[in-house]
């Protein structure tokens, strides 16, 4: 299995995290294999660069209202874990 190349700081990494914003721990999980498949195809191996590019390929606008429903089950979920 390969992994990440040179781990960036956690300041690097900010950037990946605004465009994964409205997903869930399970959509990037799927989208890192899902890279990570393809380049094993090629014998490539993965580096931040290959996220970011998967995020913004599959960045989709959320409306309004999925937004206001995935703030309010968030808040539900941190509510019920305090």
């Amino acid at each position: 299995m390969k992994s990440v190349e040179s781990s960036p700081p956690f300041d690097d990494l900010r950037p990946l995290a605004l465009l994964a914003l409205g997903r869930s721990g399970a959509d990037i999980e799927r989208l890192v294999r899902e890279v990570r498949r393809k380049l094993q195809r090629t014998g490539d191996t993965m580096v931040w660069g290959d996220i970011e590019t998967a995020l913004r390929q599959g960045q989709a606008r959320m409306s309004d209202g999925l937004r206001w429903r995935a703030c309010v089950h968030e808040a539900g979920m941190c509510w019920s874990i305090h």
